[in-house]
């Protein structure tokens, strides 16, 4: 049986080094982790080098852009960093915070209600977008509660 756990990696986007690796690929390897959600940005991608790190482990990255959803972003803007994570062997991604969070959304974006819809219409581009780039989109977790 495949080991199936994997871990959620720093909140932020700047432990993306060498030295970061020298300190976190021991401890994945020690826990057998086969996945680890990274943050990046919609500005700078992660390193090619850390991404191959964690593939050469057969530690497969999860890359969570962590978008809010009325965010003033088109899939198109993200086509070049998708071909790229593409091309270092990303295979998951995810693009937006929970969308039955108020918090999610842009202020006063919730209040107008047909939040699923409007949910829908936005992440369905992005969707596609990730297909044409030959990645798995990934819907956003929902928060319990939410």
């Amino acid at each position: 049986m495949l080991n199936k756990l994997g871990f959620h990696y720093l909140p932020d986007y700047l432990h993306y080094q060498e030295k970061d690796l020298a300190v976190w690929l021991p401890e994945l390897q020690n826990f057998q982790a086969s996945w680890l959600v990274l943050k990046t940005s919609s500005n700078v991608a992660i390193p090619e080098s850390f991404i191959s790190a964690l593939l050469a482990e057969n530690i497969q990255p999860i890359l969570d852009f962590d978008l809010r959803i009325d965010e003033d972003l088109r899939p198109v803007d993200l086509r070049l960093f998708l071909e790229a994570y593409n091309k270092w062997g990303v295979k998951y991604i995810n693009f937006f915070r929970a969308p039955n969070m108020r918090s999610s959304w842009i202020d006063g974006a919730w209040a107008l209600g047909d939040v699923v819809s409007r949910f829908l219409e936005r992440w369905i581009p992005f969707m596609r977008m990730a297909e044409q780039s030959h990645l798995i989109p990934l819907f956003p977790a929902l928060e319990p509660g939410g």
